[in-house]
C-alpha cells in the first residue's frame, strides 16, 4: 500500500498476530512514510506497548459512540488529569485510556483528593472534550477555507471509481479465473464425476429396438439434476454439458439429429445457469447459512415434484397447479420432451400420457423461459447484494438479575474474596523437559536450492520447568518456536520427530495419562453456537470427567466454574464475528470448558490475542484465578502489556537496564534477537542453560 500512489492510509488492527517488538518497527516505519512523504494515515491498534503509543502525533480516543478526546498525543494525559484522573507509574497510557471511561476500571485511577469519587459518564468526558482548546482548534482549522493555490488539479476526484467499468469487470473476471484455476482439481473431479455418470446411466438405459426415439425419457430428470449440482461455473458447465450430451444423448436413443443435439446441449446449458441465479439469490435475500439451506432444500423439493415429470399436471391438486405454471423446471421438461423425442412414435404417446406437448414451438418457449428466469434471479441476487443490510450482530443475553453476580469482570476487588482450591481435588504437578529437540522434513523449496540436509530443526535443546501455582509465559518474536514448543510438550504435534527427556512430577510423561490431566486452551475459540454457556460447561464436563464423579458433585463443580461467567449463564455461544459472545467472553469460555476437565497442567496458546487491553486484562485476571487454584498454567503470548507481563510469576530478563516507562516484554525481545546479542555480546541461551 505504501509502494502506491495513495496518500491516505486506514489501518485495522494491523498487529493482530504480531508480536511488540515487530508492531513497533512496522509502526515506526509507517510514521516515517507519513513525516517524509506527507501521508495522512489512521490507524486503530489492540494492546498498543507504550514505546509503540508514543509513536503517534494525534489520538482519536472512542467510548460508548462518543469521541472523548481528540487532539496531540501529548496532551492527552493532561487532559484526564484536569478531569480528576491520574496515570499510575507503572501502567502504559494506552492502557489507562481504554480503562478510565469503564465504569468498572474507572475508580482505581481517580486521583482528585478535593473531593469524593463519582463515577463520570463517557458523555460528560465527550463534552468536556468538547469544550476543550483541542476542540476550538479544530473547528478553527475546519471553518478556515481552503487555500486552493495549494491543491493540484487532478488532486479532487469526479469518479466514484478510479478505474472504469470496464476494467472492473475485467479484473472481477480475471480474480474469479484465477480462483477457479487455484481450485482446479474440485472441478476437474466435477468434471470426471459427471462423465462417469454419464457412463452409468448409458449403461442402465441403453438404446433398444422397440422404437428409435424417446425410450430414454425417464431418466431426463436424474440426468438434469446431476449435471444441475455438478457444474458451477459457464466455462465448466460447457464442458460438461458437452461431455455429457456426447455420453448420453445417442446411447440411450434420443433423437439422432445434430440440430436437436446441440439445443439440447443449450438446454442443460439454460438450466445449470437458472439453477444457479436461483439458489444464490436465496442465500443473497436470507443472508443466513442456516435459513438459506432451508428455503433452498424447501424450493428444490416443490420445483421437482411439481415440475411436470413426477407428478403429470393432472395429478397435481387445482390449489397446486400454480406452481407448475411458475416453476421453471415445467418449462424444461416440456422444453426437452420435444427435442429428444421424434414424431408419431411410442414416444410420442409416452408424453401424451403424461401430459407432455409435443408441438415444435414449446422448444424455444421453454428455453426463452428459463433465460428469463436466469436472468431474474440474478438481478434479485444484484439488487439484495446491493441494498439489503447485512444480518444484525445478535448479542449475549445477560440475565436482568446478573448485577449482584460475582464475576471476574466486577474489578480487583472481587479477585480478594475467592477462595484457593476447589470441590473436585487434583494433584498438583510439575511439569520438567530436558534437551527438547523437535525436527521436521526439509522443505522440497529449501531442498532445492542446494540444502544437503534431510531434516530441519525447529527447537534445540530447549530446557526448563513449569511448576504448580506458578503462571509461565513463552515469550517470542513471531516464528521463534513458542507454540511449537508447548504443542510439543502437551503433545499435540502428529508430524515431525520429538527428541528430549519430558517427565511430569520425576515420572516419564505417557500421552495417554497425560491428556487426562491436562488441558488445551487453543487460540481459536471452537465452540457448538446453538448453546448456552452453561450447557457448554455441562456437556464437557459429562465428557471428561471421570465415571468416580457422581451427579452430585459434577453439578457442583461445574457451578463453581461458572463463577467466570455467571453474568453469561445463560447466553447463547452464536458464531465468532456475527452473533453471541464477544471475543473476550468466548476466550473466557474456553479456558472454563478446559478447567470443567479439572486439569493439573493447563497450556494456553496466545489467549489475548486479538483483545483490547482492558479484554485482555479481564482474561488474564481468569487466568490468575486458575493459577491461584494450585494448577500449572503455561501460555504463550506476543503482546503482553505492562500490567499483564507483571502478572507472570517467571519469565526471560535481559541484561541492559530496560528504559523507564517501557514495555518489559518489547525489551526482552529486542535484547534477545541475535543482532542484539552479538552487540552485548551475550547468548541467552548458553545464560539460560548454565543457571
Amino acid at each position: 500500500m505504501i509502494v502506491g500512489p495513495r496518500k491516505t492510509l486506514f489501518m485495522d488492527e494491523i498487529s493482530t498476530g504480531l508480536d511488540s517488538s515487530t508492531t513497533f518497527q512496522i509502526v515506526k516505519c509507517i510514521k516515517n512514510f507519513v513525516h517524509l512523504m506527507e501521508g495522512t494515515v489512521m490507524m486503530a491498534l489492540l494492546q498498543p506497548a507504550p514505546e509503540t503509543f508514543e509513536l503517534f502525533d494525534d489520538l482519536v480516543l472512542l467510548s460508548d459512540g462518543y469521541i472523548v478526546y481528540h487532539g496531540p498525543r501529548a496532551d492527552v494525559i493532561p487532559f484526564f488529569e484536569s478531569l480528576g484522573f491520574q496515570l499510575p507509574s507503572r501502567n502504559g497510557v494506552a492502557d489507562f485510556l481504554q480503562e478510565v471511561t469503564s465504569r468498572k476500571d474507572q475508580a482505581r485511577y481517580w486521583a482528585d483528593n478535593s473531593r469524593p469519587y463519582e463515577f463520570i459518564p463517557v458523555e460528560t468526558i465527550a463534552e468536556a472534550c468538547r469544550n476543550s482548546r483541542y476542540s476550538q482548534d479544530l473547528k478553527s482549522s475546519l471553518l478556515a477555507p481552503y487555500d486552493i493555490s495549494k491543491s493540484h488539479h487532478l488532486a479532487l476526484s469526479t469518479k466514484k471509481f478510479a478505474a472504469c467499468r470496464l476494467e472492473l469487470l475485467r479484473s472481477c473476471f480475471s480474480r474469479e479465473m484465477l480462483l477457479m484455476s487455484r481450485h482446479s482439481f474440485l472441478h476437474i473431479f466435477k468434471t470426471c464425476q459427471v462423465a462417469v455418470y454419464g457412463i452409468c446411466n448409458m449403461h442402465t438405459v441403453s438404446k433398444n429396438t422397440v422404437t428409435s426415439h424417446g425410450s430414454g425419457e425417464w431418466e431426463l430428470v436424474s440426468f438434469l439434476l446431476v449435471f444441475w449440482l455438478g457444474a458451477y461455473h459457464i466455462p465448466y458447465s460447457i464442458i460438461e454439458a458437452v461431455g455429457w450430451s456426447c455420453v448420453v444423448y445417442w446411447t440411450v436413443g434420443f433423437a439422432p439429429d445434430a440440430g436437436r443435439f446441440f439445443r439440447y446441449i443449450l438446454l442443460l446449458f439454460s438450466v445449470h445457469q437458472m439453477g444457479m441465479g436461483l439458489f444464490q439469490s436465496i442465500a443473497s435475500i436470507s443472508r443466513d447459512m442456516i435459513i438459506a439451506n432451508t428455503f433452498g432444500s424447501a424450493a428444490l423439493l416443490i420445483k421437482l415434484l411439481l415440475g411436470g415429470f413426477i407428478l403429470p399436471k393432472e395429478m397435481i391438486k387445482p390449489w397446486w397447479v400454480w406452481v407448475f405454471w411458475v416453476s421453471p423446471l415445467s418449462y424444461r421438461q416440456r422444453a426437452i420432451s420435444k427435442k429428444t423425442s421424434g414424431d408419431v412414435t411410442l414416444g410420442y404417446d409416452i408424453l401424451q400420457s403424461h401430459g407432455l406437448p409435443t408441438s415444435g414451438y414449446w422448444y424455444w418457449r421453454g428455453l426463452g423461459v428459463l433465460l428469463l428466469y436466469a436472468l431474474l434471479f440474478n438481478i434479485i441476487l444484484t439488487v439484495a447484494l446491493a441494498f439489503l443490510n447485512p444480518p444484525r450482530k445478535s448479542q449475549a443475553i445477560i440475565p436482568a438479575d446478573s448485577s449482584g453476580v460475582n464475576s471476574v469482570a466486577d474489578g480487583p476487588g472481587q479477585e480478594a474474596t475467592r477462595k484457593k482450591g476447589m470441590i473436585l481435588s487434583f494433584q498438583p504437578l510439575t511439569m520438567t523437559f530436558h534437551n527438547v529437540n523437535y525436527f521436521v522434513d526439509m522443505p522440497k523449496e529449501m531442498s532445492s536450492e542446494g540444502i544437503p540436509d534431510k531434516k530441519l530443526q525447529l527447537l534445540s535443546n530447549v530446557s526448563g520447568v513449569f511448576s504448580p501455582g506458578i503462571l509461565t509465559a513463552l515469550v517470542g518474536s513471531s516464528g521463534a518456536g513458542n507454540t511449537t514448543l508447548m504443542d510439543c510438550l502437551a503433545g499435540r504435534k502428529t508430524s515431525g520427530h520429538i527428541e528430549g527427556d519430558i517427565r511430569i512430577s520425576g515420572c516419564p510423561k505417557q500421552q495417554k495419562t497425560f491428556a487426562r490431566i491436562s488441558g488445551y486452551v487453543e487460540q481459536n475459540d471452537i465452540h457448538s453456537h446453538q448453546v448456552t454457556v452453561f450447557e457448554s460447561l455441562w456437556f464437557s464436563s459429562y465428557l471428561r470427567l471421570s465415571k468416580e464423579v457422581n451427579e452430585k458433585q459434577r453439578q457442583e463443580f461445574v457451578e463453581e466454574v461458572m463463577e467466570e461467567l455467571n453474568s453469561l449463564r445463560y447466553a447463547l455461544v452464536g458464531l465468532p464475528g456475527s452473533s453471541g459472545l464477544s471475543t473476550e467472553q468466548r476466550k473466557r469460555l474456553t479456558i472454563s470448558v478446559e478447567l470443567v476437565a479439572n486439569p493439573s497442567i493447563i497450556f494456553m496458546d496466545e489467549p489475548t490475542s486479538g483483545l483490547d487491553a482492558r479484554a485482555a486484562a479481564i482474561v488474564m485476571r481468569t487466568v490468575r484465578n486458575t493459577v491461584d487454584t494450585g494448577r500449572t498454567v503455561v501460555f504463550t503470548i506476543h503482546q503482553p502489556s505492562i500490567e499483564i507481563f507483571e502478572a507472570f510469576d517467571e519469565g526471560i530478563h535481559g541484561i541492559p537496564q530496560i528504559p523507564s516507562g517501557y514495555n518489559p516484554a518489547t525489551r526482552m525481545l529486542e535484547i534477545s534477537t541475535s543482532a542484539a546479542e552479538a552487540k552485548i555480546e551475550e547468548d541467552f541461551a548458553t545464560i539460560y542453560n548454565s543457571e
